[in-house]
């Protein structure tokens, strides 16, 4: 692995930079491009260098920005024809209007306003003088000019993506009322099991004695009574509002397009005192799927008073992962929720009104014209309440909306993430950090050593006569009382262990899952623990070295597998008995043990649940539902009095159970791949990087950087697969692709000086 690194390194050296310069307002603004094609922007002035910054990730991403805004605007259809036309509805329904994004971007601090307005010039420098990616004369479309409006969609729509979560109180209604057809009044019993409000065995990143205690289950009685609260409804009712809830019709069309549908994300952080080398460190990872081109690029600005690399979204200004010469950090989605959704009753004396605090209100409507490539224009009414957006009218009894604490302030990401480029100390980034209103989990590590973790978000204080699963009812009176403090939200700085992480997991103990259980006593953050538990110090290759365990790794292993063992085999599974019993849990390409224990798993799901439970209306609503977590406290039991008035064994015991799993899945292997279960195949999951060939192994970051902090300085490495630029005859299309698919790292180059061969 070394020696191809340095052979990669070689590589990288021989190739020359290359320089562009820019005139803006006597400016003279110098691209640099790196051995990877990696922009490093030199300008004396702050609209000098966002207006590099601009134009030189135009020239790279120019496809890619056209997507975007078009896709955050709802405005794909005109290029894809009908496929789009349910995307952009769901983004014009849940959007904003220009005039309403110009008076969000006139509430910024000014040197972002000058930032992004410079960003805007820069790319429509790029338009006018130079040559347009191939998809434009493809899809026959023209860019128009490149406005505000653009780039603070783009900003809306991936805060959102990666930043916000919640709005799952439609599911789980869906789900009761599902259970309530096949358990009668144990319907009530299943959701405490598959949507539990805390388990105190999931990982934390903030160490336990740091936290509060425990969240209180909710009494059931305050479930009954709020259910009581809410009109009658039938899951048909449900299913549209659902729908776009989840975004649904916009992670659809993405997948089907190459377009951005994952969120995801692992970071550790490490101080100096438990570094080999002295100095703090950082692993940012964020994992946002695959596409070509990635949907990160790379970039260094300096001048205006920063000096900032790392990562960050094309049609964005700016960085959004990185280090300056003071401070490394990272980000991951914090997966809190930020969102309920309410029910309106409407006014049956007037059903174009609902009814609010005892009064007929009408509906906010505007109406939309979504044009259509090879097709009519399609009309669409968006309404809105006073709680926001309006998901759904069912008939003219109802209505689904949408109130989210971020409304209205996304573009607020801003004041936090520029206020990372200047900080100098903990507390400097942790004021930034306080002005982020996504759900996210932010580590730093400080060229002085230290490290932390802040957990940030705007999150409500619900009404707490109400039962958090479920829609609140929208009648005014039980709204949310206020937000939750930044002071009071998780952090920690410099612990005992020396170590800080996050891979989505909770982040401390006492913090509720609230409508959607995805916190629970098996999550991936346990591999990045035992990775680190019995290491006195810790290096820049032990760093490198977790990146490739983790992504061979079965994270559900550690525990379900003993559960499995601990049954006596019979003579039909007494062969997978021995490979599972040799297994070290790592899924490597060709493991049949890595097929046997994934076959499994759905065998167990199929056995225990689909005859009490049902499927949920679909196969993937059921292993949504049936989770990992489910399935091991359902099988050890749990804190929830999980299984109460349930019997999840049909009767017989754990062991029968586990062993009938087994039992079908020696039947279907080997009825599919012959009687040698030895011989039986596992295809690791792959990154698709179309149209260049797969990679395997996709569980790892689509942007990975590693920083070691130094009072002389950062050293950074990084990946970002396939490469730099979206145009397929540039040597920048996949020139990370071979490195990526190694685990092997680039230079961060920051220094001008380094950049310049002599």
């Amino acid at each position: 692995m070394t020696a191809l690194l340095l052979v990669a390194l070689s590589a990288m050296c021989l190739q020359q930079p290359t320089t562009e310069t820019l005139n803006v307002d006597g400016d003279n603004v110098r691209i640099v491009r790196d051995g990877y094609g990696v922009p490093h922007v030199f300008a004396s002035t702050w609209k000098g260098l966002f207006h590099g910054d601009g134009y030189a990730i135009a020239q790279d991403r120019l496809w890619q920005m056209e997507r975007s805004r078009r896709m955050a605007l709802g405005q794909l259809a005109e290029i894809y024809g009908p496929s789009a036309v349910e995307q952009d509805k769901t983004a014009r329904i849940d959007g904003y209007t220009e005039e309403e994004r110009m008076r969000q971007f006139a509430r910024l601090a000014e040197p972002v306003r000058v930032a992004i307005q410079s960003y805007v010039d820069g790319i429509n420098e790029c338009i006018r003088k130079g040559k347009l990616p191939g998809e434009f004369a493809q899809f026959g479309v023209q860019p128009r000019p490149w406005t505000i409006n653009d780039s603070l969609s783009i900003v809306q729509f991936m805060s959102r993506r990666f930043g916000v979560f919640g709005e799952g109180e439609l599911r789980n209604m869906a789900a009761y009322l599902m259970l309530q057809g096949k358990l009668k009044d144990k319907a009530l019993n299943a959701i405490n099991d598959i949507a539990w409000m805390e388990d105190p065995d999931s990982p934390t990143s903030v160490p336990h004695r740091s936290t509060q205690g425990l969240v209180k289950p909710v009494p059931k009685a305050v479930t009954e009574k709020h259910l009581a609260l809410l009109p009658k409804m039938s899951v048909l009712d449900l299913m549209d509002a659902i729908r776009l809830a989840s975004a649904e019709p916009q992670t659809v069309f993405a997948e089907q397009h190459g377009l951005y549908t994952h969120f995801g994300s692992y970071a550790v952080a490490v101080d100096a005192k438990h570094s080999l080398s002295g100095h703090s460190m950082l692993l940012g990872a964020p994992q946002m799927g695959w596409t070509t081109p990635q949907i990160a690029h790379e970039v260094q600005l300096s001048g205006g008073g920063i000096n900032v690399t790392g990562m960050g979204f094309a049609g964005v200004p700016g960085v959004l992962i990185g280090f300056t010469p003071d401070i490394a950090w990272t980000t991951t989605s914090g997966l809190g929720d930020l969102a309920d959704v309410f029910v309106l009753k409407l006014d049956p004396t007037n059903p174009k009104n609902y009814l609010y605090k005892g009064k007929s209100t009408p509906f906010e409507e505007r109406r939309e014209t979504i044009a259509v490539k090879g097709a009519d224009p399609v009309q669409i009414t968006v309404r809105r309440c006073v709680y926001g957006p309006v998901l759904k009218v069912v008939g003219g009894r109802m209505a689904f909306a949408r109130c989210a604490s971020y409304w209205d302030k996304e573009q607020e990401n801003f004041d936090g993430f520029f206020g990372f480029y200047s900080a100098k100390t903990m507390d400097d980034f942790e004021r930034a950090c306080a002005k982020v209103v996504g759900s996210h989990n932010f580590l730093c590590a400080t060229k002085d050593g230290q490290i932390g973790y802040w957990y940030t978000g705007r999150y409500p204080i619900r009404n707490p006569d109400l039962d958090p699963r479920f829609p609140v009812p929208g009648d005014g009176e039980h709204d949310w009382k206020g937000f939750v403090p930044f002071s009071q939200l998780p952090k920690v700085r410099n612990p005992e262990q020396g170590w800080l992480g996050n891979w989505n997991n909770k982040p401390a103990l006492g913090y509720s899952n609230s409508d959607t259980p995805v916190w629970g006593a098996l999550q991936r953050f346990q591999m990045v623990q035992n990775y680190f538990r019995d290491k006195k110090t810790i290096s820049m290759d032990d760093l490198r070295g977790l990146t490739p365990t983790i992504a061979t790794t079965n994270a559900d292993a550690e525990f379900i597998l003993p559960v499995l063992l601990a049954a006596k085999p019979t003579p039909a599974t007494e062969t997978a008995f021995r490979i599972l019993k040799a297994w070290n849990h790592r899924e490597m390409e060709g493991c049949p043990a890595a097929t046997i224990f994934g076959t499994f798993m759905n065998k167990l799901r199929d056995e225990m649940f689909l005859p009490l439970l049902g499927n949920f209306g679909s196969d993937s609503s059921f292993r949504q539902v049936t989770q990992p977590s489910y399935i091991y406290r359902a099988l050890v039991g749990g804190p929830n009095s999980i299984g109460k008035g349930l019997d999840y064994f049909g009767g017989r015991t754990r062991d029968q159970v586990v062993i009938a799993a087994l039992e079908k899945t020696v039947t279907e292997l080997t009825g599919k791949y012959g009687p040698d279960l030895y011989a039986v195949p596992y295809r690791a999951g792959r990154m698709s990087l179309a149209p260049l060939p797969d990679v395997p192994y996709n569980n790892r970051g689509t942007f990975i950087q590693i920083v070691e902090m130094s009072a002389a300085g950062p050293r950074g490495i990084s990946v970002l697969c396939p490469g730099q630029s979206e145009d397929p005859l540039s040597k920048h299309y996949s020139d990370q692709r071979d490195l990526s698919s190694w685990w092997i790292y680039k230079p961060m180059l920051w220094r001008e000086e380094d950049l310049i061969q002599k």
